[in-house]
């Protein structure tokens, strides 16, 4: 019995000697490193440096955007093709030289702040594009290079800021005709850059892809009132392990009122990499997607920005 007794206090005593001399695994205290393993853990999570959940820009405003830049599409052509002298839009038409089979010309846009009012709030929007015109034997290119347009929402003073921003590398726009077709044109806008919005500075950015084709009515393009016969657009957001995620628009018949600082769609478009299928639509001076809380009233006639950053504020 005292055998047991003395080799169980001999296996105990060995135990703790060994506890006694084995490290203690101490906690992070050094701020940086602890500060870093959480904003790491937050961004998988998709949440803020303060743990609050990540603004992102949603799917629905992006395909929003998509029309919208069928619609700029649309203003660039005309406003190259002098059916549109500008002046309503605050854009100009300079430098041109007429060639042999066409001419060259500079195209810009005014970046005089644009003030404007939905029932989401008032906002303030700048642009600044300067582009090159190149037409000849029947086609139109106008491109341009680093084109911004920024927004801000107006805010109480104790509110942080909210805005919206898209920046264009690289930009070109082109029309001509649609093979196997007389009566109809073929537009296309491609671009890519970045864009990035906030909600009182929670916010994201995303390096961006956008790819705009559609198909119209010729002759209506020499008019206020343009016939686009089929739409298809995407914007790839670019990741940066280089992998993308898409948003794709598909639509028909949609009527555009081209008439600048107060441009009107009328159309729906189907979200067709959304999993139910939802539709965008452009009516009665809103625009919403059917079935989810994506809904805003579209800015006054005179003060209507063609590309309308501030929906992509909304989700």
């Amino acid at each position: 019995m005292k055998t047991a007794q003395l080799f169980s206090a001999l296996i105990l005593s060995s135990a703790l000697l060994t506890t006694a001399c084995t490290p203690k695994d101490e906690a992070i205290t050094d701020p940086a490193t602890r500060n870093k393993i959480l904003e790491q853990k937050n961004r998988r999570q998709g949440k803020t440096s303060n743990g609050q959940k990540r603004f992102q820009i949603g799917f629905f405003a992006i395909s929003s955007l998509l029309v919208d830049k069928e619609v700029e599409a649309v203003e660039l052509v005309r406003l190259a093709l002098e059916k549109d002298n500008g002046t309503k839009s605050n854009a100009k038409l300079t430098d041109k030289v007429v060639k042999e089979n066409g001419y060259t010309a500079k195209l810009s846009l005014s970046s005089e702040t644009l003030e404007y009012v939905t029932d989401k709030g008032t906002f303030k929007t700048n642009v600044a594009k300067n582009l090159d015109v190149v037409v000849a034997e029947g086609k139109v290119t106008i491109s341009g290079k680093k084109l911004k347009q920024s927004l801000d929402k107006a805010r109480a003073e104790n509110e942080k800021k909210t805005y919206a921003n898209l920046s264009e590398e690289s930009f070109e726009v082109t029309l001509q005709d649609k093979a196997g077709d007389d009566s109809a044109a073929l537009i296309t806008l491609t671009s890519a850059g970045t864009m990035n919005a906030a909600v009182e500075e929670n916010g994201s950015k995303e390096n961006v892809k956008i790819q705009v084709a559609l198909v119209v009515d010729k002759e209506s393009l020499n008019t206020e009132n343009v016939k686009v016969l089929s739409t298809k657009s995407v914007m790839s957001l670019v990741k940066n392990n280089g992998r993308t995620l898409d948003v794709k628009i598909e639509g028909e018949n949609h009527e555009l009122s081209m008439v600048g600082l107060c441009n009107e769609v009328k159309g729906s478009a189907k979200i067709t990499t959304d999993k139910k299928g939802k539709f965008v639509t452009f009516q009665d001076e809103t625009v919403e997607v059917a079935g989810s809380s994506f809904k805003s009233t579209i800015a006054t006639c005179g003060k209507r920005p063609t590309v309308d950053l501030s929906r992509l504020l909304l989700l």
